[in-house]
């Protein structure tokens, strides 16, 4: 079979995957899909063969196999243990595993350092609908805590992160945090999210030959114009389209997760603090920053300031 057909087959198999979900009546099914997505993931990724392409690969099937099967003991096992409410959190478990979140992020940026610029980013978008489906029909008790600590893990490892591809990473844990949030309140809005952060990530296949922030200064105007572009979507800043998926968000848990708005509004602010420091980087045409630049005192200050805002928008809400 030609190769491009094969290559169309996988990622028709691989929106399949994703239909499963339409109809899925029992987890057996979709345990189905998980095996599917895998296979034809798999096979975009081999397409490459090269050995750090193969690397991750091996990882990532060895760290999909495990959770799949560990996925499908636990369901076997709810039959016969009469433990629902423990085991719907053990499953919520395995899902976060899956997408690499808190507490289990540790082999991310392994995985991500050997793949293609459209694989990374497939793998940090798409990859994660099926999980975040999974976990819309779990009711976990420590939800709150998981997204909150993703999204702290995130935004410190962010700081001064040279590898373009290690710093995406850890700003996917961020938007992931969002996606959990928003998957708790509609599995709707997390699709809209989806959509709207994979066209901002889909936008940095112009930037594939940068893999490091020290290249900057080997950048035309054009290629820095569109990365400064990019990383203000990424922030979330207004009137760029990444605001956008975040204002929905906000304004339709208002009334029922208020503590969590306001958290979510600090830690946005504080991400969009970061993306400015790298903004400023590129557009200024300086030396990287260094932890000097991202002091204490600064950080309070924005705190302070993120505080009246959250103020002003509730009064305004």
């Amino acid at each position: 079979m030609n190769i491009s057909w094969m290559k169309m087959m996988s990622y028709i198999m691989l929106i399949f995957s994703y239909n499963i979900l339409m109809f899925s009546e029992s987890f057996f099914l979709l345990w189905f899909s998980f095996e599917m997505n895998l296979l034809s993931f798999l096979y975009i990724i081999w397409k490459e063969k090269n050995f750090c392409t193969v690397n991750s690969m091996i990882k990532y099937f060895i760290i999909q196999s495990f959770s799949s099967m560990i996925f499908l003991v636990v369901l076997m096992l709810s039959e016969v243990i009469q433990l629902m409410y423990l085991m719907l959190n053990f499953i919520s478990l395995i899902m976060l595993f899956k997408m690499g979140l808190f507490p289990f992020m540790f082999w991310l940026p392994d995985v991500v350092e050997g793949l293609s610029w459209e694989s990374m980013i497939l793998f940090l978008t798409g990859q994660k609908i099926i999980p975040m489906y999974v976990i819309m029909m779990m009711d976990m008790f420590y939800m709150n805590e998981i997204i909150y600590m993703t999204m702290i893990v995130g935004l410190i490892m962010m700081f001064n992160q040279i590898s373009l591809r290690k710093f995406l990473v850890y700003s996917s844990l961020i938007h992931s945090g969002w996606m959990l949030v928003a998957v708790k309140i509609n599995f709707y809005y997390f699709l809209l999210y989806m959509v709207i952060y994979m066209f901002i990530m889909y936008s940095m296949l112009n930037m594939k030959n940068l893999d490091s922030f020290m290249q900057y200064k080997y950048m035309n105007n054009m290629k820095m114009f569109t990365m400064i572009i990019i990383f203000l979507n990424l922030s979330g800043l207004p009137p760029f389209l990444g605001f956008f998926s975040k204002i929905i968000v906000l304004l339709n848990m208002y009334s029922m997760y208020l503590v969590m708005m306001m958290v979510l509004v600090l830690l946005s602010i504080l991400s969009s603090y970061i993306y400015m420091n790298y903004i400023m980087m590129i557009f200024y045409n300086k030396k990287y920053y260094d932890n000097k630049n991202i002091n204490m005192y600064n950080i309070m200050v924005l705190m302070f300031i993120t505080m009246l805002l959250m103020l002003f928008l509730l009064l305004m809400l």
